[in-house]
């Protein structure tokens, strides 16, 4: 197991399954190594329900307007069914 400096260790894996301290270790190793094959999951997992936004983020491609689709909302069920998803790959 790696030791990462300053507790943090601790902090990451309070309330984690193991499933889930098993797939951080992996990430952790992964990312020492530079692997470009992976065998984890990712740690996190962001749903942007919608694409309106009044920023100009040059980074952002929202704000770019590089998208190239119409400004809308995600539909209710499509959410539903994305966060679900993210519950059984995610455990939680």
């Amino acid at each position: 197991m790696p030791v990462i400096k300053g507790g943090i260790y601790k902090v990451i894996t309070r309330d984690k399954t193991s499933k889930q301290k098993v797939n951080l270790v992996l990430a952790y190793l992964h990312f020492k190594i530079r692997s470009i094959y992976l065998f984890s999951y990712p740690i996190r997992l962001t749903i942007d329900p919608s694409n309106y936004c009044n920023l100009r983020c040059v980074l952002c491609p929202v704000g770019t307007k590089a998208l190239g689709r119409k400004r809308a909302f995600m539909k209710s069920s499509t959410f539903k069914k994305s966060l679900m998803s993210a519950v059984h790959i995610f455990g939680r």
